[in-house]
Parts: C-alpha cells; sequence; structure tokens
C-alpha cells in the first residue's frame, strides 16, 4: 500500500505521564516528525505534581493532540485511560521518555494493512543514554514473528513503545491490568492466539536513566513472579504450556540476577542465579547464558561493547558463578564442561568485541585445556586459528 493510502487510516498515540517532564517535548516531537501524520495524540497525566498543561501548552494548539487528567492510579490505568478515550482502529504507546525515528508508525502500519492475520507490529530499538545520545552498537535485539508465547515467558522483551497494535485486540483480550507489568498483557494476547510480527530495524530510541522503573529491582521483582505464578494459574492451560513453568521461572530468576549485577547487589545476583539453575538446569547449556553474565558488570546499555569491558572482573563472575553457587546434582559431572564454556565466551568476546586476539588465543587455550572434547566444535576450531592468524598479522604491523 502506498504512504499517500495509508494517510486514509489513524492511528490513536498515548503517552502517559506521571511527573519526569524533562523527556516529554522531545517524545512529543518524535510523533511530530513521523512520515505518517494522520494520528491522534493523547496524553493521559497520571496526577502528576508538575505542570504537564503548561510545558506542552504550544502542542495543544493542534487539534491532533489532547490531554486527560486523573488521579494518580499508575501507568496501567493511564494506558487504559488513553486507550478508551481513543477511536482508531491502531493503538500506539509511546512512553514519556522515548523517542520515535520517523519512519516507526509508517513502517509499522504498512505491515498490518498488507498482512491482516497479524495483531501486533512490534520493532528493533536501541540505547540512548538520558541526553538523547545513543549508545554504542552493544548486544543487539532481533525481533522475531509469530505467536511469540514460548519467546515471551522465556523473558523475550517487547517494549510497549516499539509496538502498534490493533483496536481490536484489546476488545477481544482485555486491557492493562493494573499492578502488573505490560509483560502480563502480552503473555495474555498470546495466549489467547495473538500473531506478533518483527521488524528487525531499530525506530525507537529507548531511554536509559536513573528514573527508569527497572532499577527499582525489588518491587519488579515482586511484580513479575506474581504475574508468572498468575499466568500459569489461567484456567485450562495446555499440559504443554504448564510443563515451561520452571523454564520460565528460571529465565525470570537469571534475568534478575543481571539486573542485579547492574545495580551492584553481588550477593542477590548470585542468589539469583542460583534459583535459575535449580529452576531450569539446561541453563548453562546455553552459550547466550554465559556472554549475559560476562557482560553483566558493564553499564546499562553498553553490555557487549569494548566499552568498560573488564576480562578480569567477567572471569571472575563466570567461575564465581559455577564454583560458590554449587552446581546441582545433575549438573555437577559437568563442571568440566561448563568451565571451558566459560573461557570459550571470554575468548569469543576478546575476538569479536574486544579485537584483543592474543587475550582470545589464550583463553581458547584454557577451555580446550578445561575440557579437551570442546574442540570437536567447530566454531572453538575456527576462532582459535583465526585468532593465531590475526594475532600474528597485528604483531608483524
Amino acid at each position: 500500500m502506498s504512504a499517500q493510502n495509508l494517510q486514509n487510516f489513524r492511528v490513536d498515540i498515548i503517552i502517559p505521564v506521571y511527573n519526569r517532564l524533562s523527556f516529554l517535548p522531545e517524545t512529543i516531537e518524535s510523533v511530530f516528525s513521523q512520515t505518517f501524520s494522520n494520528w491522534h495524540l493523547i496524553i493521559v497525566d497520571d496526577g502528576s505534581q508538575e505542570d504537564v498543561s503548561s510545558l506542552i501548552a504550544d502542542y495543544l494548539q493542534n487539534d491532533r493532540v489532547e490531554i486527560i487528567r486523573q488521579n494518580n492510579q499508575g501507568n496501567a490505568a493511564a494506558r487504559n485511560n488513553g486507550i478508551c478515550t481513543g477511536s482508531s482502529c491502531y493503538v500506539a504507546l509511546l512512553d514519556s521518555d522515548d523517542i520515535w525515528l520517523p519512519e516507526f508508525l509508517e513502517a509499522c502500519l504498512q505491515i498490518l494493512e498488507n498482512e491482516t492475520k497479524v495483531d501486533v507490529v512490534f520493532t528493533g530499538f536501541i540505547h540512548m543514554d538520558a541526553l538523547g545520545q545513543p549508545f554504542p552498537e552493544g548486544t543487539m535485539f532481533h525481533p522475531k514473528s509469530g505467536n511469540l508465547l514460548f519467546e515471551l515467558l522465556m523473558g523475550m522483551p517487547l517494549l510497549p513503545s516499539s509496538a502498534l497494535i490493533r483496536r481490536s485486540c484489546f476488545e477481544r483480550w482485555g486491557l492493562f491490568t493494573p499492578g502488573m507489568d505490560d509483560w502480563e498483557l502480552w503473555l495474555r494476547f498470546a495466549l489467547h492466539g495473538c500473531l506478533f510480527r518483527g521488524i528487525d530495524q531499530p525506530l525507537i530510541r529507548y531511554r536509559l536513566h536513573d528514573q527508569n522503573y527497572n532499577l527499582a529491582w525489588d518491587e519488579r521483582r515482586k511484580i513479575h513472579f506474581q504475574m508468572l505464578e498468575h499466568f500459569f494459574q489461567t484456567p485450562g492451560l495446555p499440559e504443554e504450556i504448564l510443563a515451561l513453568k520452571p523454564n520460565a521461572l528460571g529465565w525470570q530468576h537469571f534475568i534478575f540476577s543481571l539486573l542485579a549485577w547492574k545495580i551492584g547487589r553481588d550477593s542477590d545476583a548470585l542468589n539469583e542465579l542460583s534459583s535459575a539453575m535449580k529452576c531450569y538446569p539446561k541453563l548453562f547449556n546455553h552459550l547466550d547464558a554465559y556472554v549475559r553474565v560476562a557482560c553483566a558488570h558493564q553499564p546499562r546499555g553498553l553490555e557487549g561493547t569494548k566499552h568498560n569491558f573488564s576480562f578480569a572482573e567477567a572471569e571472575r563472575t563466570l567461575l564465581c558463578c559455577l564454583g560458590e553457587l554449587g552446581l546441582p546434582n545433575e549438573l555437577s559431572s559437568k563442571c568440566k564442561q561448563f568451565t571451558s564454556r566459560v573461557y570459550f565466551t571470554l575468548g569469543m568476546l576478546a575476538y569479536t568485541h574486544a579485537q584483543q586476539y592474543k587475550n582470545a588465543v589464550f583463553y581458547i587455550g584454557a577451555s580446550f585445556k578445561a575440557y579437551p572434547q570442546i574442540i570437536f566444535k567447530e566454531r572453538v576450531v575456527g576462532f582459535f586459528l583465526r585468532s593465531i592468524i590475526r594475532w600474528v598479522k597485528r604483531d608483524l604491523r
């Protein structure tokens, strides 16, 4: 469908606001910068102590923008109020500190109009700091498509700001649940058959700053585990879904171990990781888990980059996980294999992210020493040979 024909449709954009106004004008500007212009912006003031109306007075002169005010009831209630106030066939949810790239709405709407079975479109995202500067590229999130219930249970991130949703989804499957995170909504949608379509392109900038909700570790942890219990108590869940509960609990413990390291709560991180391994013993079969633990000491948004990366800290953390926690009985016989993976992970990061080829050779050699059978894995041999070649070429220069 042509961009001109898309203008026949309208999108309701909901921005909930509770204080934290310094980022709001930039967020609104990103709406006005969209290549798709037939939108209705509803700003929901969730009982802010700060004067939202005065700050956005100029924007309110535009007939596409309105503000509604409610007593403070939380983000979910504010989003629900905005959704119910609007009437368009499509709904976008934009947090007051995030920024859309100009093509966001047009790209998402194009898919929903061309692929009528798709219910929700969402895009990739990049991190930015409090000043709006993008972080160097680190570990990237690549959106997937389909039902995604399994992926969501395993902790796949789906930012509300990155999604365009058919209004019929809310009419069929309900609004946000007050007191719960948006994750509960996505799980409920997926359980009822919602089809998601991911755009493997970062069309939003997700701002990381000291007021982000995910810094409230204890509160967020409590809510996430409540949501999981709530989900698995849904009447009539198929047996194959119920069987995923230990894995889902394990991944949540793992995610909160990483968040704990991020905010310097090392003992909580180790406790969460211990719980993760008890719930999901196969966790340490996933190389991605080693990489994420190795990068857990890095600042938020810089995971997997060479910025502020310490190989000594990464090695200490990984070996501490294997040594101090104590592996579950069914994994204790594989300690040498896991130690080998620790060093292979460090070698891989030395090669791919830091371009420290001498270190890569050292770590991959340590991986082979800990568990010689790892040589039968083709990636190990390939990394080792390429590291030697690049190390020699660098020295020759």
